[in-house]
């Protein structure tokens, strides 16, 4: 059984947090009626499948001198009328607590993660190939305040992650960095993390994970940079240890008030708990890491490039990127992924809206025992009309298809979907 007395807790602190702080808080309610013609993304669907669902969420928001929460949570309930898949409630939520008990001094963290990932990294993303996961952190912080250039920041946390389907596991991370501002535009830091993971029953090999690197951050005017030069090492238990160098390069500029492009180069060796929590943090990465569902130690070369342009009548982005993943324990899943999308906003007028997304993803499986190769489409287009200030209504068409190589692993699917939501975000 998951952890949802955790979020309850937490939710209620936040509530209570907010009577006491005058938190910002917001939500939002609605229902929908989606239709499928392949719900399960199969080969040859055997029939349609209608969801009925009614969804809810809140986000707050609070920051003063001692304390500082968030809340994002959007819950739902689903109703499949053909009963191809079973009805289910789902979630997702994120929560963040830093209490500042000495500030600039002594802190205390809490925070608690719930959302999905996939059972069967190698299936389709059906709801079958579905799990919860949870992840539940909390831990001291303690700074040394060296001069008003410098300080030295001592971390600990103590995580819990818990599947529906995989293997349980606790950590214990202990971090110190130092921190030194160079100047108002520059701060260099110096890291050192050690992570100890320890799984429930004998699935998996416990292991402990050290990372030594140091970074620097650069912002002035429409630029900012970061990068990031160490090493990674990693210790098993009962198989093979693993090291390697670790480089982050980010550059954005901003070219005009309007636009900005990104560029990102990463190369880290890592695993796959630590790449779930900072893909859910990272949206950017978000959509690959719940994917990844089997534990596992793998080194991921990354580069993306992303430019973001507002119009006069709504706004475009337009990414491409390309990603190797090199499995240390499960060569099978190793892959080299191609991405490029487009998506935008159109703004008719005040009252209504059109936005649409454009995906392609060609995944190519490199263990030539597999011999696979996916190339993923995906198409949408949504129109949304205010009725009121708070009230508005949305139809969705989704297109989906998938050719493999893989006669099984192959589908097209098409949705529909209309909802009505009340927002006060």
């Amino acid at each position: 059984m998951l952890k949802f007395p955790q979020k309850i807790i937490i939710f209620l602190f936040f509530s209570y947090s907010s009577y006491l702080y005058s938190a910002d808080m917001r939500f939002n309610v609605g229902s929908a009626i989606s239709h499928y013609n392949n719900v399960n993304l199969e080969v040859s669907p055997d029939s349609d499948e209608v969801l009925t669902s009614v969804f809810g969420g809140i986000k707050l928001t609070e920051d003063n001198a001692s304390f500082t929460s968030r809340l994002d949570a959007q819950i739902r309930v689903l109703n499949y009328r053909n009963n191809i898949v079973n009805d289910e409630s789902n979630a997702d939520i994120i929560s963040d607590n830093l209490w500042r008990i000495k500030p600039n001094v002594f802190e205390w963290y809490v925070g608690d993660t719930f959302t999905q990932t996939a059972i069967d990294s190698l299936s389709n993303d059906a709801p079958t190939n579905r799990q919860n996961v949870n992840i539940f952190s909390t831990g001291p912080n303690y700074i040394i305040r060296i001069n008003s250039t410098n300080n030295l920041r001592l971390e600990s946390r103590v995580e819990d992650f818990s599947y529906e389907e995989a293997a349980d596991s606790n950590r214990l991370l202990l971090a110190a960095r130092w921190i030194y501002d160079l100047n108002s535009s520059t701060k260099i830091t110096a890291n050192d993390e050690a992570i100890t993971t320890r799984f429930e029953g004998n699935e998996f090999s416990d292991y402990n994970r050290n990372d030594v690197y140091i970074g620097i951050d650069y912002l002035r005017g429409l630029n900012t940079f970061n990068a990031e030069y160490g090493y990674t090492r990693i210790d098993n238990k009962d198989t093979t240890d693993f090291n390697g160098a670790r480089y982050l390069i980010s550059i954005t500029n901003a070219r005009t008030k309007t636009s900005s492009i990104r560029f990102i180069y990463e190369n880290i060796l890592t695993d796959t708990g630590t790449r779930l929590l900072e893909g859910i943090a990272d949206n950017t990465v978000n959509n690959i890491i719940n994917n990844t569902s089997e534990n596992d130690i793998f080194v991921e070369n990354l580069f993306r490039v992303r430019y973001m342009k507002d119009l006069s009548d709504g706004a475009v982005s337009l990414e491409l990127g390309v990603t190797d993943r090199d499995y240390k324990l499960q060569s099978n899943l190793d892959e080299k992924e191609e991405v490029a999308s487009i998506n935008g906003i159109w703004n008719l007028k005040r009252t209504n809206k059109i936005k649409y997304d454009v995906s392609y993803v060609n995944t190519m499986y490199q263990d030539p025992a597999i011999n696979r190769v996916d190339k993923d489409y995906e198409y949408s287009l949504s129109y949304l009309h205010e009725f009121m200030r708070n009230i508005n209504f949305n139809i969705e068409v989704i297109s989906r298809e998938r050719i493999s190589t893989i006669e099984n692993e192959a589908y097209e699917d098409l949705r529909f979907i209309l909802s009505l939501n009340y927002t006060t975000l």
